[in-house]
């Protein structure tokens, strides 16, 4: 039993959805201090949870999770199943790494937003269970949302938390939990959505042939996942291509000395990046598959200038065809 002259904090996790933010004002209606903590890494930038603390007016810690996250992904045996064992493999590494840091932020248990059986399997009974062990924090996670649904936690049993204040929120929907950010006034919410890129199918894929071929040691290689077409040229060459001028203009600004940049001269086209390794033939696959997106007639060969810290040549190629082009798409 916590000291009755100390005051109880809480590690919450706050993504900046509604459901974290409804967990933060039911923390806080029973006196509890809140320690929010948002992990960010390339693939969430913690900007809505940062937004949220502020609406909220509560402490808020951002955490660099990319080592974990990288971790969790390099162990997942499931990579086939993007949108559940991905997705569990990252929360539960989430809950240890806040577990373990309980007491670097004076804090004697963590809240989450989550609700049980919103999404399946992520979320459901069995799941929370497994998260729990996993992150060795059994009886300490306390979901608020859901809390009349799921066994007693300890916080409960020691009386810091009344459960009879908490909810019984269960399965998918959002009606009771507007219902309730009209209780606690709460205006600035977004739009439900999926919380990371890597609950997306298409883009696991290209993380899956990242693990295969790069490996994911590499933060930027992360970060580029999320950017243009992905091309598999070799065991080590890949070949990104912009879709619009907004990704031309972030391919030139993330370009190093160790890559190439693909560019039409003669007419409007997207810009192209392979790593300085690539071969003469990789480099000509390369130029036709961004011709293939330059706006030519049938038939038109297509002029493309591959630039680098040392300079720069021009070749005229013509533009792959689709077969080529799914053949090498990622």
């Amino acid at each position: 039993m916590i000291d009755s002259n100390k005051s109880v904090r809480a590690l919450l996790l706050l993504s900046g959805g509604l459901d974290s933010q409804l967990a933060a004002c039911l923390m806080r209606d029973q006196g509890i201090e809140i320690q929010a903590v948002v992990f960010t890494s390339p693939f969430f930038d913690g900007v809505p949870a940062l937004e949220a603390a502020r609406e909220l007016e509560i402490p808020i810690e951002v955490v660099d999770f990319t080592s974990r996250m990288v971790h969790a992904l390099e162990t997942c045996p499931a990579f086939d199943e993007p949108s559940s064992e991905i997705c569990i493999a990252c929360h539960r590494e989430m809950l240890k790494c806040a577990a373990e840091q309980m007491v670097d932020f004076n804090c004697q248990f963590i809240v989450t937003g989550e609700v049980l059986n919103q999404r399946i399997p992520t979320q459901s009974q069995q799941t929370l269970d497994d998260v729990d062990h996993y992150a060795e924090s059994s009886g300490l996670i306390v979901r608020p949302l859901s809390a009349q649904e799921l066994p007693e936690t300890l916080p409960e049993k020691n009386g810091w938390v009344d459960r009879s204040r908490l909810l019984g929120l269960e399965g998918p929907g959002r009606k009771d939990q507007i219902s309730h950010a009209d209780r606690f006034h709460l205006r600035d919410y977004p739009e439900p959505a999926n919380p990371c890129r890597l609950t997306d199918p298409a883009f696991a894929v290209r993380l899956k042939d990242l693990r295969a071929h790069e490996g994911l040691q590499g933060q930027r290689s992360l970060a580029l996942l999320r950017l243009g077409r992905h091309f598999r040229l070799g065991p080590v060459t890949k070949l990104i291509v912009a879709r619009d001028e907004g990704e031309n203009l972030e391919l030139q600004g993330h370009a190093e000395l160790y890559e190439l940049l693909l560019q039409p001269t003669k007419t409007s086209g997207p810009v192209g990046m392979v790593p300085i390794i690539a071969t003469d033939d990789q480099l000509k696959a390369a130029a036709s598959v961004c011709a293939r997106y330059c706006n030519v007639p049938d038939g038109d060969s297509v002029a493309i200038r591959i630039r680098s810290s040392h300079g720069a040549r021009e070749v005229d190629v013509m533009p792959a065809d689709q077969k080529q082009i799914d053949l090498i798409r990622i």
